[in-house]
This record gives structure tokens, C-alpha cells and sequence, in this order.
């Protein structure tokens, strides 16, 4: 983000894709270059990008006078599905293992474990799995949970999570103890997110 610049500076957007060594002007000051249903300036010399797809990707470096910016845009595709299981008796005092699985996104997700509001997600192992060369691959994450009777009809919550949404997916499963788990998925309303790591 832009917030100010000198008298006379000009500033400039380029992209560069990635695996690419050269980078495309896309905007000057407040002119747009490139296409201008794809990329618009808001708010003084930020860039948007309208849109986004995989062919978007790659670094964006803002010019300000003679100084660069740089920041990479990776596009996400959400899972096709996230959903919880779980191995055990539901039974006071009884060591369980739930296993949380988004199917199919791009990259693969983090996944994050709340159970009752408490984040236990460093007590999970999160592996990756059917990695596709175009970056689709699966998400499983085990936890290992103490079931007591403080834990009946509390939820656990699976939560697909990508840098700087911690919330694009999630799946809850609502702990009966010494009696059966019900199970239910929300979250699926969007396609794509924007994913943005800034480098200075």
C-alpha cells in the first residue's frame, strides 16, 4: 500500500510471472497500462487485481521514485471438501484420534484444531498427500484427544486456513460422549482467495 510520495516521484506497478525474468508494466501513477478490466488503481497508486486466476500469480513490484516493493500473489482454490472422522471409543477417560481432511485445494491448506474455543492445533500432525504437478493435493491433520465429561456436547472445529485467512473452510464435529458424533460442514461460500506475502 501506497500511502504517500515525494513531489515529482512517480509510481509504477509491474508483474513478473512466475518463472518468468521479466517484468510487465501494469500501471503509472494513476493510469492503467495493462488491462484494464483485469487491474485498477484505488485509494492513490494501490493496485487491484479484479478477478484472480492461477495466470495472475507471481511478484508484483510497486516503483515509488527509485525505491521497489515487492510482493508475491499466490490465487487458492478452496477445497472440494473438508470433513472430520474419528477412531475410538466416545467414552469419558478414552484416548481418541480425529482426523480432519480437505480434499483437493490449491496449495494445500494449513488446518487449524479448536476444540471448545481452545486451539490445540500444535497437538495435531499435519501431512500433505496427492500432490498434482498444478499444486492440488490434499490436506490431513491427526489429533489425539483425552475425551472427559467436560467435553460432552462440546464442538471440535476443523478450520482450513491459508496465509492471513485463518477461516476459509471448516467442519465441526460435536463431541457426544458415551454416545455417537454428529457431524456437519459450512464455510464453502467462496472459490478463490487471494493470498498476498509481502517482501521488502
Amino acid at each position: 500500500m501506497v500511502t504517500g510520495v515525494v513531489l515529482g516521484e512517480n509510481v509504477q506497478w509491474k508483474h513478473k510471472s512466475n518463472g518468468s525474468t521479466t517484468f510487465n508494466a501494469i500501471t503509472f501513477n494513476t493510469n492503467v497500462l495493462g488491462d484494464a478490466a483485469k487491474y485498477a488503481v484505488v485509494s492513490t497508486y494501490n493496485l487491484t487485481v479484479m478477478n484472480a486466476a492461477v495466470t495472475d500469480e507471481g511478484t508484483y513490484r510497486c516503483t515509488a521514485g527509485t525505491t521497489d516493493y515487492d510482493a508475491n500473489l499466490i490465487v487458492a482454490d478452496l477445497p472440494s471438501a473438508v470433513a472430520i472422522t474419528w477412531a475410538g471409543e466416545p467414552n469419558a477417560g478414552e484416548l481418541v484420534n480425529l482426523t480432519c481432511t480437505a480434499t483437493n485445494g490449491r496449495p494445500t491448506p494449513n488446518l487449524r484444531w479448536l476444540i471448545n474455543g481452545v486451539d490445540f492445533t500444535n497437538s495435531a500432525i499435519l501431512e500433505t498427500n496427492s500432490v498434482t504437478n498444478a499444486g492440488y493435493g490434499n490436506s490431513v491433520s491427526n489429533l489425539p484427544l483425552n475425551l472427559n465429561t467436560n467435553m460432552n456436547d462440546k464442538l471440535a472445529v476443523c478450520y482450513v486456513a491459508y496465509e492471513g485467512w485463518n477461516d476459509a473452510m471448516n467442519a465441526t464435529l460435536v463431541l457426544q460422549i458415551n454416545g455417537s458424533a454428529s457431524l456437519k460442514m459450512s464455510g464453502m461460500v467462496m472459490t478463490f482467495i487471494i493470498a498476498v506475502l509481502a517482501v521488502m
